[in-house]
């Protein structure tokens, strides 16, 4: 499984040019989930913090009651409350039947402490990924959670 998890981690767009140790770790840490059309991948204000890598499948993205995108394979969603340990900002929901790779927030904050240089390359990559998309520019430098959070 965890090589099957790996090709697929390698084909998503949104860690297009990662460092290849970085998919290895990826594909050793996901899980592969599905959510069926009206399932609740992640619901705003909660704060849960697990990431979502979308393999296949349609997600549609709530803010504050309006609809505010959607998301498809090849995605990411979760990625800021895994990354800035903020509450969750939207609720994404899925519209269609979902394939998708878990990164538990665990998993992510023990690579931080172990492979700070990893998580970092892992994380500017989902960065760029958020930029090119969304036109998103990060409050400054990515720097792993303090970790009492």
């Amino acid at each position: 499984m965890h090589a099957d998890n790996t090709q697929l981690v390698a084909s998503l767009p949104a860690l297009d040019g990662v460092r290849s140790e970085v998919v290895d770790w990826l594909g050793t840490h996901v899980e592969r989930v599905t959510f069926e059309p009206g399932e609740q991948l992640v619901t705003e204000g909660h704060d849960d913090r697990d990431c979502y890598l979308l393999v296949d499948g349609e997600v549609e993205v709530v803010k504050h009651g309006q609809l505010a995108d959607t998301d498809h394979g090849g995605g990411v969603t979760g990625e800021l409350a895994l990354l800035y340990g903020h509450p969750r900002s939207a609720t994404a929901t899925a519209k269609t039947p979902v394939t998708a790779l878990r990164l538990c927030a665990s998993d992510f904050d023990a690579l931080c402490k172990e492979s700070p240089d990893l998580a970092r390359d892992a994380a500017e990559a989902i960065i760029d990924y958020l930029r090119f998309r969304f036109g998103f520019e990060p409050p400054g430098p990515w720097r792993p959670l303090a970790a009492d959070q």
